[in-house]
């Protein structure tokens, strides 16, 4: 989608198996492997990053350091996307995926790590599908351009019960 709008888009992996199959299912775009941890990007580089689910594996004590990587990739006023599954509580539950363990966080304790790799949350979503999931879906914009934050930050809420949405 972002290269047929004319963005240079491109993805990263770990997995030479996943690179493979990106490459074979969307030809025109450029796929390689890396690490989140180490990626091979210069400061300051990219509009944005998407990561949707790829921190959910990462244990929580790494989390911060692996967002560090994502902030010093970003251009200034570039924006993170991450998507992982939300809980309950106060801390990550660490729970059984399909490959290796994986963690479910609390958006509030998500976004104070967003927040202490210099990153202001503007925009929360939180989707609970009635799935066997752990707690649905939470995604978090957040951006470098702002390092301050406005107020109380409203989350929105996609409820089970389609064309319900609610503030909260």
């Amino acid at each position: 989608m972002l290269h047929d709008l004319g963005l240079d888009a491109f993805g990263l992996d770990l997995s030479p198996a996943m690179v493979d199959h990106a490459r074979r299912a969307h030809p025109a775009l450029r796929f390689d492997e890396a690490r989140m941890e180490a990626l091979p990007i210069e400061d300051c580089a990219l509009g944005g990053v998407l990561a949707h689910y790829s921190v959910i594996h990462t244990p929580p004590g790494e989390l911060p350091a692996l967002l560090a990587e994502q902030v010093r990739v970003l251009a200034p006023g570039g924006l993170l996307l991450v998507s992982f599954f939300a809980t309950d509580g106060s801390e990550p539950v660490r729970f059984d995926h399909k490959v290796t363990p994986a963690y479910s966080w609390p958006v509030d304790r998500f976004a104070e790590l967003l927040a202490g790799a210099g990153l202001v949350t503007f925009a929360r979503l939180l989707h609970d599908p009635a799935s066997s999931q752990p707690s649905g879906l939470a995604v978090t914009a957040a951006s470098g351009a702002l390092r301050y934050c406005v107020g109380e930050m409203p989350v929105i809420r996609l409820n089970a019960v389609p064309n319900a949405v609610s503030d909260e």
